[in-house]
Order: structure tokens, then C-alpha cells, then sequence
């Protein structure tokens, strides 16, 4: 049995939602501990601890960088769970606060 999923935002749709599988979403993931897991829930995936995550969310959502600064993270660190053209909707997901820190 695999890790229970707690949140879920469709990237693709650009809200939340309850079956984001085979879509590029962003999901909390709660097993021995919290992860997120950002991709397509198949083959392109990225994972990351809860600490790393919710760190990532304040330096964009509070503007932290600047936008070099926030394509080197989306297009350097997430690269290959985050396509280019679901960019504009994960930025703007995370500072309208419908992308939250995880709760540990």
C-alpha cells in the first residue's frame, strides 16, 4: 500500500481537486512522514520533504528572488515534475495561498 494523498492541485486545471493522477498536479503525500510529490504521478515526478517544500512556497510566495531566481528553482530544481507551461499556474496558485505550506 503506497503513501495516502492529503492535498491535490491540477496544474493542468489550475485548481484543487480529488484525482489528479495522470495530470501534472502537486500532491501531499503522508507516509512514514510528509512529502510532496510534484509531476505527473507516473513517470515524471519530483519529491520533496515537507522542511524543503514549505521553504520553496516562502521564498515565491513572499518574493524572496527575483524572477532569475525563481526560474532557476521551477526550471533548474523542479525541471523534470514541473513542465514550462504549467509555470504561470503554479506561481500563481502558491502567492493566491491555494497552494499552502504542509502541515507536519
Amino acid at each position: 500500500m503506497g503513501p495516502e494523498t492529503i492535498f491535490e492541485y491540477d496544474l493542468e486545471k489550475g485548481k484543487e481537486s480529488s484525482d489528479t493522477y495522470g495530470s501534472y498536479a502537486v500532491r501531499y503525500l503522508k507516509d512514514s512522514g510528509f512529502c510532496v510529490e510534484i509531476g505527473d504521478g507516473y513517470r515524471h515526478n519530483i519529491r520533496l520533504e515537507a522542511k524543503h517544500w514549505n521553504r520553496l512556497l516562502r521564498i515565491i510566495r513572499d518574493g524572496e528572488l527575483d524572477a532569475d531566481g525563481v526560474a532557476a528553482i521551477i526550471h533548474g530544481l523542479m525541471w523534470h515534475g514541473l513542465r514550462k507551461e504549467h509555470k504561470k499556474t503554479f506561481i500563481a496558485a502558491i502567492k493566491s495561498g491555494a497552494i499552502k505550506e504542509i502541515k507536519e
